[in-house]
């Protein structure tokens, strides 16, 4: 007997028939089923030695011929491989048209060995250029192939789950988000490939939970993780965790707990290549801000504007707090400065943040007891809320609006009250959730 494995066997086997150009069937006869030969060429039935040798009779192979084309199969492999590696490498790098030009050298077919990291990696470009609904395509049929062999470890069907999630994310949709990133974790073997996968499908199944205000599940998914902090190699998973921590402790009302853990993260990030200090550093200013310590939450926030770029969504994230901070201190005048900045800034960015803004501007004015201008500005953000899914931050819209309606236009305010049903039962049924208003 030939001492390879099935797997390598089959391969060399299915790789024969199709340079041959034939389909099973076309081999199949009364002494072989097409059943057979499909289980031999994927390598889930014991090869017989007459089996092997009656169908490489039929296609005019010597059975000494076999380990030299496994050799050959194998040196293919290894260059494929190492072009897959340089592929993920780019695309870590942002560079994603060098990555889909390589891409595009590799021979598709989901019977190819790495058929189902290649769809993943097609997955990946089009996630990080934002073509999601090709980028879910990909990702789908990733899954598909990789579910189908019970031999891989690759983890490719855990980390086509997670990046799904992001797509889901990056798309307003937490509870799909959510949903993937639980069957990934499901599908993540430890024995596997990509061990660093399993902290980072937590981080993100804690990210979004934060996201659709579920602090106490998210704190346990942490506290779970955090005797194992020190394992997880990936800096900007590990800040990340410090980060998540910090903001659950300071949401649960844990605030000198919330205010030790962001310390620790800041130094481990500051000695660390300084991933995660900006989050840190705003969650800090957070963590004072609700101790009404005004004076350090600016200095936080100052220093989270100053290791963030001007022109990027963490500057204009921070100038957003600093605002709201602004707002507590009764400084009018440095609040509508520093939040209609923001607001202007946020067009070339991200409209999450744009809609913060103008949410903020709301607050600004009503506190001021300036409701025409207040309500100006809670309609921009309601609207742009509702064109872009964003469903959280349109009820906390519709609500303040009703507030400045209420007692001056009933029928105004009827109408807020209607619409702030219809969107908590939209966020209802996706979440089960109910929106808490700052």
């Amino acid at each position: 007997m030939l001492d390879y494995s099935n797997n390598e066997i089959g391969v060399i086997l299915r790789n024969i028939r199709k340079k041959k150009g034939l389909r099973l069937e076309d081999v199949a006869d009364e002494n072989i089923s097409s059943a057979t030969l499909s289980n031999l060429e994927r390598g889930i039935s014991q090869v017989k030695i007459e089996k092997l040798n009656y169908v490489l009779e039929k296609y005019g192979i010597k059975l000494k011929e076999i380990p030299s084309l496994i050799r050959e199969e194998q040196m293919l492999l290894e260059d494929l491989k190492l072009k897959m590696l340089s592929i993920e490498s780019l695309q870590r790098k942002g560079k994603y048209d060098q990555a889909d030009e390589l891409l595009s050298s590799i021979e598709d077919g989901d019977d190819k060995p790495v058929a189902a990291e290649v769809k993943w990696l097609r997955g990946v470009n089009a996630l990080f250029t934002k073509n999601y609904r090709k980028a879910e395509k990909e990702f789908t049929h990733a899954i598909r192939i990789a579910s189908q062999n019970e031999m891989d470890t690759s983890n490719i069907e855990a980390f086509s789950f997670s990046d799904l999630g992001l797509c889901s994310y990056y798309q307003n949709d937490l509870q799909a988000a959510l949903d993937y990133t639980n069957s990934g974790i499901d599908a993540f073997n430890p024995h596997g490939e990509r061990k660093f996968l399993k902290y980072l499908l937590l981080r993100n199944k804690a990210t979004f939970l934060e996201r659709m205000g579920k602090v106490m599940e998210g704190l346990k998914v942490v506290e779970e993780v955090w005797d194992e902090i020190d394992q997880i190699d990936q800096l900007e998973t590990r800040s990340s965790f410090y980060w998540l921590k910090s903001e659950f402790l300071r949401k649960s009302g844990a605030l000198g707990d919330a205010l030790q853990c962001a310390q620790e993260g800041i130094r481990f990030a500051a000695i660390n290549s300084h991933h995660g200090l900006f989050d840190l550093w705003s969650v800090l200013g957070s963590i004072y801000t609700t101790r009404e310590e005004w004076e350090k939450a600016e200095n936080c926030f100052r220093i989270a504007m100053e290791i963030s770029l001007e022109q990027s969504n963490r500057f204009v994230r921070a100038s957003i707090q600093m605002g709201h901070l602004y707002i507590k201190q009764k400084q009018w005048t440095k609040a509508e400065a520093t939040l209609s900045k923001a607001v202007q800034q946020a067009e070339n960015f991200e409209i999450a943040y744009k809609v913060d803004g103008l949410l903020a501007l709301g607050d600004l004015f009503f506190q001021q007891h300036n409701k025409y201008e207040a309500i100006t500005y809670y309609r921009q953000a309601i609207e742009l809320a509702h064109r872009f899914n964003y469903t959280e931050k349109e009820y906390k819209g519709w609500y303040w609006l009703a507030e400045c309606y209420k007692g001056d236009n009933e029928e105004e305010f009827q109408c807020c009250t209607v619409n702030m049903f219809n969107v908590q039962q939209k966020i209802y049924r996706g979440a089960g959730e109910v929106v808490a208003i700052d």
